[in-house]
């Protein structure tokens, strides 16, 4: 039957109030005729009947409708009623575990930043350093753990980074990047050089650089592969508001060593990383 034809409603407003306009019509017309016939006080129908006859007879046919259509308008309230309570209760149900799942993959995502501090640590780093990690997702790079030691340099200031700008672009095409000299001090009186150094070794819109809160002097970027090593999936990036900070055998030697642990719990909380969509909406 067509939704929108006139049967169809007419069909849908008897399921729905049936039963409520059954009990109006018996209590307001029903009850308006019975009295009519008790007024009469004669013989009607062709003088087959007395009107208080068929006045009574009406009568108790009423309250029989009235508790018949009483008893399911009750059964049928009861019914919602109860309808109304299980999905409250799953309601609840659902935000416990919606809760829950957060509550993991808030902890997930505490335990990597734990794994990034205890690399931090390990390479010796200090309050001008700082490691980040991106999954790659939807041609863009979010950022999964951060970690430094200067709580200034831990915040996130950007949602996501897009693959194809700056030094992870790089990285993410060749494997890796190290920039470890060169990169001119930003202080007053020459932001401009270290401007145009960094958009001399990358591609990156100045409004995007001018940006990062991080003017770091030393980089390196290495891109992991998934668990079958057939893509890169992953960045982690190491800079330093200092030059010459990083020592690229150093760092490689300890990469070989946690590269497990970081491709394991990449994959791992795969599905906790939200959609392009919801990180930029909540700032992830």
């Amino acid at each position: 039957m067509d939704k929108d034809s006139r049967l169809y409603k007419l069909a849908l407003f008897i399921d729905n109030y049936g039963l409520e306009f059954g009990i109006l019509l018996i209590n307001g017309l029903g009850y308006t005729f019975i009295g009519i016939l008790f007024e009469l006080n004669k013989c009607i129908l062709w003088d087959t009947i007395h009107s208080h006859t068929l006045g009574w007879a009406t009568f108790f046919i009423a309250i029989i409708l009235n508790i018949w259509c009483g008893y399911h308008l009750f059964k049928k309230n009861k019914n919602i009623n109860e309808l109304i309570s299980e999905k409250n209760q799953l309601g609840e149900k659902v935000q416990d575990l919606e809760n829950t799942i957060e509550g993991l993959q808030r902890n997930n995502l505490e335990i990597f930043n734990e794994l990034l501090a205890a690399l931090f640590y390990k390479l010796g780093l200090s309050g001008e350093d700082r490691i980040s990690f991106y999954k790659f997702q939807e041609n863009k790079f979010h950022i999964v753990g951060r970690y430094s030691s200067n709580p200034k340099l831990a915040g996130k200031s950007r949602n996501y980074y897009n693959s194809d700008e700056g030094f992870i672009a790089i990285a993410y095409e060749k494997g890796h990047f190290h920039l470890n000299e060169g990169i001119p001090e930003f202080v007053q009186g020459s932001k401009h050089n270290y401007y145009q150094f960094i958009r001399s070794k990358c591609n990156i819109p100045l409004d995007t650089l001018k940006g990062l809160k991080m003017k770091s002097r030393s980089f390196y970027l290495y891109a992991f592969k998934d668990s079958k090593g057939l893509v890169r999936n992953s960045i982690i990036v190491f800079e330093s508001e200092m030059s010459g900070r990083f020592n690229e055998a150093e760092i490689e030697e300890v990469l070989l060593e946690e590269k497990t642990k970081f491709l394991a719990f990449i994959e791992r909380i795969e599905s906790d990383l939200p959609e392009l969509e919801t990180a930029t909406e909540t700032g992830f």
